[in-house]
């Protein structure tokens, strides 16, 4: 699963590469394959065909979590990011200045306290809890 889908990253003024724009998806996030990266205009329908079966949303929770390892302000300044429950498994949805990330599991801790194949900072949560009421494919 750990493909390009294009090189859609441009140096910027600084000589990095700029991701405004790109949208990183992992399908499998218990795997070690690296995401894919999505542009803006292909992303609402490649998204559709790499969900594949329509499922309904059984559960959305909202978690945060530290923006640093050591942090005493945690109570006030955080990353918030939204986990979705299905039949199959679970899906978290966040916006950092990476772009957005979408990565899908069939284990709960793969989406909750990892972020991209790495370990999250502290995590809490849920802080905010509600029942599914749309399918995957009306989500995207």
């Amino acid at each position: 699963m750990g493909v390009c889908l294009s090189s859609i990253a441009s140096k910027g003024k600084s000589g990095e590469n700029d991701l405004h724009g790109v949208r990183y998806f992992d399908l499998d996030a218990d795997s070690t394959t690296k995401g894919k990266f999505i542009p803006d205009e292909e992303l609402q329908e490649s998204l559709k065909k790499l969900i594949g079966t329509n499922e309904q949303i059984l559960n959305v929770c909202v978690y945060k979590n530290n923006l640093f390892f050591v942090q005493i302000t945690s109570w006030i300044l955080y990353h918030a990011f939204v986990v979705l429950q299905t039949e199959t498994g679970c899906w978290s949805i966040e916006k950092n200045d990476q772009g957005v990330i979408i990565q899908r599991s069939k284990l709960h801790s793969s989406v909750c306290n990892k972020y991209r194949m790495k370990s999250r900072y502290t995590v809490s949560g849920p802080i905010a809890e509600d029942a599914g009421r749309y399918n995957l494919h009306q989500f995207v």
